[in-house]
């Protein structure tokens, strides 16, 4: 095997996808569902915060901080 030929997760797209998404599992615990719910409908299914904070009953600034809190988690998971 070349050592040139092995493979960087930094260069590996599905690498990286499996580590983030086994991140998210880790994290989802940490969270209440309606937090990771906000967090996922916006960041992840692309909604806006006002939909989001329709639907599930919560006001627009609940909704941001969500999915801040989650995304700073994800951050510190994966560094």
């Amino acid at each position: 095997v070349d050592e040139n030929s092995s493979v960087d997760i930094e260069d590996d797209p599905e690498s990286e996808t499996e580590l983030v998404r086994r991140a998210a599992e880790l994290v989802k615990q940490d969270f209440q569902p309606h937090t990771w719910q906000a967090f996922w409908q916006t960041a992840v299914d692309g909604r806006s915060t006002a939909e989001v904070a329709e639907s599930l009953e919560m006001s627009t600034v609940a909704v941001r901080q969500a999915k801040f809190r989650v995304l700073a988690r994800l951050r510190e998971v994966l560094e």
